[in-house]
């Protein structure tokens, strides 16, 4: 059975550009969240504030969840759940 995810509104195509870049890094790095700076470099949006400006509309979308303290490292995708990479020991 698939999970239900909450009512989420609609949004333009940068700010689904933004979603998916979260999507593929959180995949990539085993739920570890892009920084600002990194999502810049892989949205190709040269501006932090507008960037911010990108989160805060997704996260009013309900698309994003954020720390009160806006760190980007603590984004979250409601009803995603990560598993980290396995750990390996190094003899």
């Amino acid at each position: 059975m698939a999970a239900v995810k909450a009512k989420q509104k609609p949004i333009n195509p940068k700010l689904g550009q933004v979603y998916q870049a979260i999507r593929r890094y959180k995949v990539e790095h085993g739920g570890l969240s892009p920084s600002i700076r990194e999502l810049c470099a892989l949205t190709g949006v040269s501006s932090t504030s507008v960037l911010r400006y990108y989160l805060r509309q997704l996260q009013a979308s309900g698309h994003i969840s954020i720390a009160q303290d806006f760190s980007s490292r603590h984004i979250s995708l409601p009803g995603e759940i990560y598993t980290p990479p396995a750990k390996v020991d190094v003899a």
